[in-house]
């Protein structure tokens, strides 16, 4: 199960056409969702839970591109649920908050309400996208383009980059869309999520001085910077370019809440022979345990039966 996200009363999902369509979009648009379902609210669970399930193969693909063997795997974790377990480490969370994990060439946008990932998108936006339309607004070359921006960040928004502008205001169109979308499933004001704090991570984030871009086009207030971490050694973690590896790191050592195994079936069939070789060995050094005690009982037998012969042949003489 990739996501497990409580219904709120009045939330659409849950009376939706869960074979068709998953948080109002279809299957084909969403291909890391297989398939959809409510776990209904009961005595020891009083709210209702959505959940929705990876797709095996996907993940195998994610696997198979990444150059390591399934077998090699002892667990898969979603993005969504790192991302969260990173941002529920921070001192100050308000009720609400948008977290927006930005890569090359996608992104991913998380919804935190009172410390629970409620909602979790993929978003076609990346930050690839900046310097080839800075470039053909400024009349410069690739290169040039990202130096530009790693200088001058927001500065260079403007009206002599239109290009530029636009870029930025499809990834506010496409996430002001999802939040919408959200808020009507769950039968919430449109203004709780699209006025929410929103946290923006990404490895780019200091080539393309990110949170500066963002803040110029979803307003300062709303923009907020992910903090700085020192280890022991002095070396210092920044969270605004690690906070996947960081989250992932938090549920491995168990400082969160365990998140969902998407171990593809290699990964869970290798798990299994291991236990089972594990089980084999250890029963047979039992056995081989058991059968050295009987040796070494038999051995010693036939010592004492060889020296009460011996014993009696001397009385004999």
């Amino acid at each position: 199960h990739s996501q497990l996200m409580p219904l709120r009363e009045g939330d659409s999902r849950a009376v939706a056409d869960l074979a068709q369509a998953v948080g109002g979009r279809q299957f084909e648009a969403v291909p890391s969702v297989f398939d959809a379902a409510v776990l209904p609210a009961h005595a020891g669970r009083p709210r209702a839970l959505w959940v929705s399930i990876a797709r095996e193969a996907d993940v195998e693909l994610h696997l198979l591109r990444c150059g390591v063997p399934a077998e090699r795997v002892t667990g898969v974790l979603g993005a969504d649920a790192a991302l969260a377990a990173a941002y529920l480490t921070l001192p100050e969370r308000p009720p609400v908050a948008v977290l927006l994990e930005l890569g090359a060439t996608t992104g991913l946008l998380v919804v935190i309400e009172a410390d629970r990932p409620t909602f979790a998108a993929d978003l076609d936006w990346g930050t690839d996208h900046l310097a080839p339309a800075l470039a053909a607004d400024l009349g410069c070359s690739a290169p040039e383009a990202e130096r530009i921006l790693a200088r001058d960040g927001a500065e260079a928004l403007g009206p002599a980059t239109p290009r530029f502008s636009a870029v930025l205001q499809r990834l506010r169109q496409a996430v002001d869309l999802l939040l919408r979308d959200h808020a009507r499933e769950t039968g919430r004001a449109s203004v709780d999520f699209l006025a929410a704090p929103c946290w923006v991570s990404g490895p780019a984030q200091a080539e393309t001085r990110l949170p500066a871009l963002l803040g110029a086009v979803f307003g300062e207030a709303r923009v907020r910077a992910w903090p700085e971490l020192a280890a022991e050694d002095g070396a210092v973690l920044a969270l605004g370019t690690d906070a996947l590896a960081y989250g992932a790191a938090v549920v491995a050592l168990e400082l969160a809440e365990p998140a969902p195994n998407l171990a593809p079936p290699a990964a869970r069939a290798a798990r299994r022979a291991e236990r089972w070789i594990g089980g084999l060995h250890a029963a047979g050094l039992a056995l081989a345990l058991v059968a050295l005690a009987l040796a070494g009982f038999a051995v010693h037998g036939r010592q004492a039966a060889w020296r009460a012969r011996e014993a009696e042949v001397a009385a004999l003489r």
